[in-house]
């Protein structure tokens, strides 16, 4: 469970956001919305939503998730000396463009809150750290400026990891990697239990994803199909066949470089069956390929098999523009997955970004789980806070005031005059 993420100095945001999923103790609705954990006292956020216009830094607020989490994960893929291209500090501001960007975490995992962050530029780790909170009492695992490093537990078995973490390279990751006992349970909770969408339109790894466990022929197929029915998308089955590909039936003009590439990798045919009444009792059955369905039941296709994951295990879901290609009910419909307590019984968390304003309704959300993304006109920094921040009234129509403007975070638009008279 996620309880902060901060980020600072990346992309279109330069001073440091904090997305916060503690609960405001002053709102008392909405008490299915919430997550009771014995590990800290305040209430926590089972979703979170991003609004704002385009171009005010929603994705980038979210794309800093996914860095974050590349970074631990596959930071070890780099070679000495390779440069650090996630680090993407804010441009508008000579001296921030020479700064580290700055990421932040604080979640709980197996029972224990824990701290982690780093500063990362191009060339190099700038600073790591983590801390964790056992029998709730704050505990330093490591701290690292540069290649120099401070431990309080385990310091002979620490120094020899650090010694073998290049300047490019996290420690956690790298000490991760020799299975060290402090640090691999929180790379083990970015690498299992935060999944984040892939910033891309198409996430093809995503479709694979449910495609994988539709061929399992298990419970999590009958979820999946269960979900993609109650999802009103006409059909009734979804089949999924494996092939891998052989390199002697590709074209014969095809690079050999390409070829050994695509050799032996795995490829899935979808194919989801409709049933069509001919109005005198009887019904006919039809596969059509997935290639063939509409945008929205593609974009459902992707997100099932995470999204019924998330809810089993207790995981962090974070995706961008969760609106794409989805009726405003089918999201509604998915949201409330998270919400409903039968059907996430292990905490899990929604955290994601949309346009679309019929979710902004007080008998849906809380005042604390709406977040805005505004773009300061002068410095072009993206600056973030919540419906609670600003003191909404519990009974505002939440929707018609954002779209008015009155709590910022929508686009400034001209006149309408594009063309003009010669």
């Amino acid at each position: 469970m996620i309880l902060e993420f901060s980020v600072e100095n990346f992309l279109s945001i330069k001073e440091k956001q904090t997305l916060s999923m503690f609960a405001s103790r002053a709102d008392k609705n909405q008490a299915d919305n919430l997550i009771i954990s014995n590990v800290v006292n305040d209430a926590l956020l089972k979703s979170a939503v991003v609004y704002g216009a385009n171009a005010s830094g929603k994705t980038n607020l979210l794309f800093a998730f996914y860095t974050m989490h590349w970074l631990v994960v596959n930071n070890n893929e780099l070679q000495p000396g390779d440069p650090i291209e996630q680090a993407v500090p804010f441009k508008f501001d000579s001296t921030w463009a020479n700064r580290p960007s700055n990421f932040e975490i604080n979640f709980i995992h197996q029972g224990i809150k824990y701290l982690y962050g780093f500063s990362v530029d191009q060339k190099k780790v700038q600073e790591e750290y983590l801390y964790y909170y056992p029998k709730k009492r704050k505990a330093l695992v490591f701290k690292r400026q540069g290649d120099k490093y401070k431990f309080t537990i385990d310091i002979k078995e620490q120094k020899t990891l650090a010694g073998r973490t290049i300047s490019n390279h996290l420690y956690l990751s790298s000490s991760a990697g020799w299975n060290y006992k402090e640090t691999s349970p929180v790379f083990e909770w970015f690498k299992k239990c935060l999944i984040v969408r892939g910033m891309n339109e198409s996430d093809t790894e995503w479709l694979q994803y449910t495609a994988k466990k539709l061929l399992n022929n298990d419970k999590d197929s009958i979820y999946i199909g269960n979900l993609i029915q109650q999802a009103d998308l006409g059909i009734t089955d979804v089949k999924v066949k494996l092939k891998n590909i052989d390199r002697n039936e590709l074209p014969e003009d095809m690079p050999d470089e390409l070829k050994d590439f695509l050799d032996k990798q795995e490829v899935f045919s979808v194919n989801c069956r409709h049933r069509i009444e001919d109005g005198q009792g009887q019904s006919m059955e039809y596969y059509l390929p997935l290639s063939q369905e509409s945008k929205g039941t593609i974009r459902m296709m992707e997100l099932a098999g995470y999204w019924l994951e998330a809810l089993q295990k207790g995981y962090v879901l974070v995706v961008d523009e969760l609106d794409n290609s989805l009726h405003p009910q089918l999201m509604r419909f998915l949201v409330k997955l998270f919400h409903d307590p039968t059907q996430n019984q292990n905490n899990a968390q929604l955290i994601f970004s949309t346009h679309d304003t019929q979710l902004l309704q007080l008998d849906f959300f809380r005042r604390d789980q709406i977040w805005f993304t505004e773009k300061d006109p002068q410095s072009l920094q993206t600056e973030l806070y919540s419906l609670f921040d600003i003191n909404a009234r519990n009974d505002e129509n939440i929707a018609r005031g954002y779209l008015t403007g009155r709590y910022g975070a929508v686009p400034n638009l001209g006149s309408g005059i594009v063309l003009e008279e010669e």
